[in-house]
């Protein structure tokens, strides 16, 4: 229960305006993380795993495309005139400057991102999926109170003349679901599952509510139910994760590794094909979560059918090989990528560290320049930061690369291998105590360690 007195309307209202933009910043930003993250999910995380891929957001991928275009060429009013025909020709879709508005975060333009919803939110404060759209973010962020308010306001809120009673109906169905999602992340399982059974029960039940329902009941440790609701939710969906998917991600969550690995296993024979390949994937970053390059270098064997976990097949490949210190076939594998798109984080991230241990100084100098280019587009990302000072260690520039790795740590945790790198650096300075402690942390901590390589040579 939320304590104290409420608030009264206006108050909150103008309490909720004011937050609106770094709220929806944060959300954002959390969002863009998740692909270049290798972690293993938490059960934060999942609480919005069955939403659709598109961040709740149901809209025609044409449409999608052109506003796209639009935003990439900085054709703002464009995208946005796309968006609002898009709106037009079908009414049971969400406000277009939603769209717009993580279409500019998509775009790293996170500040206008953020200057679009905080005019949608003045000007359609009663919107009921306005509301939920920033229910839904703050519930993401552990924002229990934010998203407790913004609740309360969507159950109250206006429904448009121009939705259908399915999508208004569909709209009452998400809300019931995002207030399981609350009670799911704060622990109270009992009333998410509650909720949750309910919308399976009923006969128009979505995928979504099924997948919900079976991670609560598995976390309850009802596997055979939690199955059960997998396998249903796929025959209604099969786009989304094959449920032996399912079960690895939340035996794994409980730490119960040869469980996970068998249906892990189980899942990448799946007989649909792009489920297979989506749970190839996920079983690769376990993987390499776990250190072990040569089984990824196993499991990714072969093009897959689908052209974007094709493009992800090959990063995780690259990746697998950097770990096994297989430097120049990391580069080969990604060099034609980055061609493509030289801004993509992962992959410039990866390209850059690989050839810096290489033997070849105009690749070593390459290096240099990508991982610029990298902490230039991304001056906020620790990552990126910790790349460039290990690359400018490796070159013998101590003084810049001690500037980057102060950078790097200013966030607070740190990588395995950035524990190493800083290892390196204090030892070369003469601080033998403090990179002994680096050293032992990078050693003992958890997750992928692509040092061990350099440590082995």
């Amino acid at each position: 229960m939320i304590g104290g007195k409420l608030m009264n309307k206006s108050k909150a209202d103008r309490s909720v305006k004011r937050n609106l933009v770094r709220w929806l910043i944060a959300m954002l930003c959390f969002l863009l993380l998740l692909p270049d993250a290798v972690e293993t999910r938490s059960a934060c995380a999942d609480i919005l795993t069955d939403m659709p891929a598109d961040g709740g957001l149901a809209v025609d991928q044409a449409f999608l495309k052109e506003a796209q275009i639009y935003v990439r060429e900085n054709e703002i009013e464009k995208a946005r005139e796309s968006l609002k025909r898009y709106a037009e020709k079908k009414p049971d879709s969400p406000h277009p400057e939603i769209i717009l508005s993580q279409l500019l975060a998509g775009a790293g333009r996170g500040a206008e991102a953020g200057e679009v919803i905080e005019s949608l939110a003045a000007e359609n404060p009663d919107r009921m999926d306005v509301r939920l759209f920033f229910a839904r973010n703050a519930i993401a962020q552990s924002r229990w109170y934010d998203g407790w308010t913004h609740l309360q306001m969507a159950a109250a809120a206006k429904k448009s003349e121009r939705w259908s009673e399915e999508y208004k109906s569909q709209l009452d169905d998400d809300r019931m679901r995002l207030l399981a999602a609350y009670h799911e992340d704060r622990g109270q399982l009992e009333k998410a599952d509650a909720i949750y059974e309910s919308l399976a029960r009923k006969p128009d039940v979505s995928a979504d509510a099924l997948t919900a329902f079976g991670r609560v009941r598995f976390r309850l440790d009802d596997k055979v139910m939690a199955r059960k609701a997998f396998d249903r939710a796929f025959e209604l969906d099969p786009t989304r994760e094959v449920p032996a998917l399912s079960m690895a991600l939340l035996y794994d969550l409980e730490k119960k590794s040869n469980e996970a690995e068998r249906q892990f296993r189980s899942a990448i024979n799946h007989p649909n094909q792009k489920g297979a390949e989506r749970a190839k994937i996920g079983f690769a970053r376990w993987l390499l979560w776990n250190n072990r390059p040569a089984d990824i270098l196993d499991v990714l064997a072969g093009p897959f059918e689908s052209a974007e976990a094709n493009g992800e097949r090959l990063v995780l490949q690259a990746m697998a090989k950097r770990m096994n210190g297989d430097f120049s076939g990391a580069i080969e594998i990604l060099s034609p990528i980055h061609q493509q798109n030289p801004t993509q984080l992962t992959v410039g991230n990866e390209m850059a560290l690989a050839m810096i241990e290489s033997k070849d100084e105009r690749l070593r100098s390459r290096a240099l320049q990508i991982a610029q280019l990298m902490v230039r587009n991304n001056p906020n990302r620790t990552d990126c930061w910790a790349t460039l000072g290990w690359v400018q260690f490796r070159l013998g520039d101590i003084t810049s690369a001690k500037d980057s790795f102060s950078r790097a740590v200013s966030g607070g945790g740190i990588s395995r291998d950035t524990a190493w790198h800083l290892s390196q650096l204090q030892s070369q300075l003469g601080n033998q105590e403090q990179a002994e402690q680096l050293l032992e942390s990078a050693k003992v901590s958890k997750g992928p360690f692509f040092s061990e390589a350099l440590i082995k040579d």
